[in-house]
């Protein structure tokens, strides 16, 4: 018989603020040029860049927990299936 995984709603919902992060990166940084560096508006658009800076890094690590979820795949399949295809 297979064992079925249960969900980890956490994760899905980690995944959710990641993606509104992703979009509150680019909304964030598309007028850093237009704004003088010793001006507020720079330091509040510089404050919400640092808070949501880590999103990319999030995505990469949420792709990692699903990608490989313990005891599915052996190693040797994941090498010379997933990522000779990665790296090509």
């Amino acid at each position: 018989m297979e064992k079925k995984h249960e969900r980890n709603t956490g994760l899905d919902v980690l995944r959710v603020i990641a993606c509104f992060m992703v979009v509150f990166l680019h909304v964030s940084s598309r007028y850093f040029s237009a704004v003088p560096i010793d001006t507020f508006n720079w330091k509040v658009y510089t404050f919400y860049d640092a808070c949501v800076r880590s999103a990319v890094p999030l995505f990469v690590m949420l792709s990692g927990v699903f990608f490989l979820a313990p005891g599915e795949m052996p190693l040797k399949k994941l090498y010379g299936k997933y990522i000779i295809r990665l790296a090509v």
